[in-house]
């Protein structure tokens, strides 16, 4: 399982993609702007609660389809198996992020229907972990702004 799940996360890391954009958007209210300015930390929301109630669905059914078609079908049971089993014991924290700063359905979803902010993150300046933009507990591990 080890093998697997580290080649399967090398492969979901998207590194070829982050590479690609210099700039990511996080849409929000101008509350939450505040609040990211002033503690410098962009916070995990509870994928259960997101506005797009498919978007945990989504995720996961594009991940399964994804590693199916990148990786050997075995290695990838394992890992499903392994996902499913932690998923159970708890909920998932994302923080979406955008390549474009300017989409009306951002703006209508994130940025309380258009009265709200899109923040621009230099990709360079975020630490990565992995490849994977986040966040961590640990300080010497946390997303710095």
């Amino acid at each position: 399982m080890k093998l697997c799940g580290m080649m399967i996360l090398e492969i979901v890391s998207y590194k070829r993609t982050l590479n690609k954009m210099n700039t990511i958007y996080h849409y929000c209210s101008p509350e939450s702007f505040f609040s990211i300015i002033q503690n410098q930390r962009l916070w995990l929301s509870s994928m259960d609660h997101m506005n797009d109630y498919m978007e945990k669905k989504w995720f996961y059914s594009t991940l399964k389809k994804y590693l199916y078609k990148n990786l050997d079908a075995n290695c990838v049971d394992q890992f499903i198996a392994h996902l499913d089993d932690n998923i159970s014991i708890g909920t998932p924290f994302a923080c979406c992020l955008s390549k474009s700063g300017d989409i009306l359905s951002q703006w209508r979803a994130y940025a309380k229907d258009g009265f709200g902010v899109s923040i621009g993150f230099d990709r360079e300046k975020l630490d990565v972990y992995d490849g994977i933009i986040g966040n961590n507990l640990d300080p010497k591990h946390r997303l710095t702004l």
